[in-house]
């Protein structure tokens, strides 16, 4: 087993958090994904107000939209 000595000055303000690789290798990962997510919401907010949108569809509209935009491209 691995001894370390965490200096008075980092334990005792609190600022340690001590967590196993693949937990911390999780949070990153989770991380990316959330940032991700944000810059696709703010990527589609700017093209919707810049007017570059299709619709509004019925569900019936929206699969023939998607049948003719995406030609060779198999659609259930």
């Amino acid at each position: 087993m691995n001894v370390i000595t965490i200096p008075k000055k980092i334990a005792g303000r609190g600022d340690l958090v001590v967590l196993p690789r693949r937990e911390y290798e999780l949070l990153l990962t989770s991380r990316r994904k959330v940032e991700d997510i944000d810059s696709a919401i703010d990527t589609g907010l700017s093209e919707y107000k810049a007017g570059k949108y299709k619709g509004p569809f019925s569900p019936r509209e929206a699969r023939a939209y998607l049948r003719i935009s995406h030609r060779g491209t198999k659609i259930r």
